[in-house]
């Protein structure tokens, strides 16, 4: 068995497969994503004209704009986006659960956001690649102990295929080393052609596959390699020899689609949608450019006389002969018509339908209109969710959710996480694991209809309770609050805890006794005066003295 050959003969078979894909990519990358190229040869984007054939960048606006959106809606710097949780409320409700839980998910956000990481920006490259290609990968990789890296993988070098459920968990990347990196990488297994590089060119380019594959060979408990569930394996291309084996406790290279089909692996994408209404628009545009240069700087139309042959353009230029002995004109502008406002009219129409495929007039809420209700803009934001919920669902499920559970599988393998309390141990044997709970705007915008219908309930109540005031006693003020403030996405930097508001009842409690206690004084002091009064009457006049009956 030559483990290098059988995968590089599976590399060749994947290439194969997907040869219709790339030419589409590259025509998508030609109109959209310049920077994008290299799915018909390896050529690192150098700028310049690459983008010389492309008239009109709607459609890339239009893709910025949604990936954009993603990146805000679901992995927004600013917030906690996602938390821990299991399928058992049991295990959930326990408090050393939860500190773990809290802990854990601090930790994640500290290293994924940490400075040396770069997980905001390549999170960013995988959304836009997802929006215009339909297909995104992101590899998650450690520098060192404690220290996560990632890197948004160019569709042009990654490679998939699914399992028997639908999931992609094999996958080929294609690196491209220089000799000097090749030594850097690869110390202990340097092939021959790579050492003569060194000395002669080590600038010179060596093609890497990293195959990531189910371990056939899984052994748990193992002290080696087979105790990995995913096998990882570096080829050199050139001299066909393994460089470097290894493996994964979860899938380190999480790919999602923005929609697929049945029987497709690849996914489809906004971009790919209105490919043909981009193509239109770009030979629109360029017809429109032409016509309104021909309008700006028409051609002339002259007598056929010699006299004309070096007629000027040039400011203050003198054409002589250009006027007949009657003073008329020999030279005027060439009219070729043309509907120059039919144009604008079918190129806007077709923006708009490149604007409706990326959602853009979705994400324009506030622009639209900025005088609206509190309930008009949840009912913007019901809306956004609703339309926003496939995609970035998938994009949980497949790609947030495969980038958590690594991160996890990597720090935890370098003892970087709080060790699991015991409840969380004993679920795991029985089969119960740790889930991702999302908090992302998105899913807070999928709640809106909750807010929706408690806000058109309290419209209706409320008149109501000014004519009787029992009609509110059904309600829990109270929890409404607390609900609309989450639903809303408000900070919990700007409410009190449950613990505060205990604590704030039982002072205000303290407070009410120490009143009344104050307020009730001067009756126990006027009454304590009067007895004393009329204890001394009772014994001036039989000389007895009164039992004492005031409390001491």
């Amino acid at each position: 068995m030559n483990l290098a050959r059988d995968i590089l003969d599976f590399h060749g078979q994947l290439q194969g497969d997907r040869c219709n894909w790339e030419n589409l990519w590259q025509r998508i990358s030609d109109k959209v994503l310049p920077e994008h190229d290299g799915f018909s040869s390896y050529e690192p984007y150098k700028g310049g004209q690459d983008n010389r054939d492309v008239y009109d960048s709607t459609t890339t606006s239009a893709a910025i704009k949604l990936a954009s959106a993603l990146n805000d809606m679901l992995t927004p710097r600013n917030q906690l986006w996602h938390g821990l949780t299991t399928s058992e409320d049991e295990i959930n409700e326990d408090r050393t659960f939860k500190l773990w839980a809290e802990e854990t998910r601090n930790i994640l956000f500290a290293k994924r956001y940490s400075a040396r990481s770069n997980f905001a920006s390549q999170i960013y490259e995988s959304f836009l690649g997802l929006v215009v290609f339909g297909t995104t990968g992101m590899f998650v990789d450690k520098a060192e102990r404690g220290v996560l890296r990632y890197r948004s993988e160019h569709l042009a070098d990654l490679y998939i295929t699914e399992n028997s459920h639908g999931v992609v968990d094999y996958a080929h990347r294609v690196l491209r080393y220089t000799a000097l990196q090749m030594k850097e990488r690869f110390t202990e297994t340097l092939p021959e052609k790579v050492k003569q590089a060194l000395e002669k060119n080590p600038l010179e380019k060596f093609e890497v596959v990293h195959c990531i594959k189910p371990n056939d060979d899984y052994m748990p408990g193992s002290f080696d390699n087979k105790r990995m569930r995913f096998k990882s394996v570096y080829v050199c291309v050139t001299s066909k020899e393994v460089l470097q084996e290894g493996g994964y406790n979860k899938f380190p290279l999480p790919v999602s689609r923005y929609r697929t089909a049945p029987r497709q692996t690849y996914g489809s994408s906004p971009a790919i949608q209105c490919f043909a209404d981009t193509q239109m628009l770009n030979e629109m545009e360029k017809s429109i450019l032409r016509q309104g240069q021909l309008a700006v700087t028409p051609p002339l139309a002259s007598h056929n006389d010699a006299a004309l042959n070096a007629f000027h353009l040039a400011p203050g230029a003198m054409n002589y002969g250009s006027i007949d002995d009657q003073g008329r004109p020999l030279v005027q502008p060439l009219q070729l018509g043309g509907n120059f406002n039919l144009g604008l009219e079918l190129s806007d129409r077709r923006r708009e339908i490149i604007n409706d495929s990326f959602m853009v007039n979705l994400f324009q809420i506030l622009l639209e209109g900025p005088s609206m209700t509190a309930t008009e803009v949840m009912e913007r934001a019901r809306e956004k969710g609703q339309l926003l919920a496939p995609a970035g669902g998938r994009q949980q499920s497949e790609l947030l959710g495969g980038i958590i559970a690594a991160e996890m599988d990597r720090l935890e393998e370098d003892g970087v996480l709080p060790p699991k309390p015991p409840i969380l141990l004993e679920a795991e044997e029985a089969g119960i694991e740790v889930s991702v709970n999302y908090t992302s705007p998105l899913n807070k915008a999928q709640r809106a209809e909750e807010g929706l219908s408690i806000q058109r309930t309290l419209e209706s109540v409320i008149p109501l309770m000014q004519i009787d005031p029992k009609a509110g006693r059904r309600f829990k003020w109270d929890e409404i609050s607390a609900g609309l403030a989450e639903i809303n996405g408000m900070s919990e930097n700007y409410m009190y805890s449950d613990e505060e508001l205990k604590t704030m009842d039982i002072q205000e409690a303290q407070q009410q006794q120490a009143a009344q206690l104050l307020e009730a004084a001067p009756v126990l002091a006027q009454s304590g005066k009067n007895f004393a009064e009329a204890q001394a009457i009772a014994q001036s006049s039989s000389g007895q003295q009164l039992p004492n009956i005031i409390p001491q």
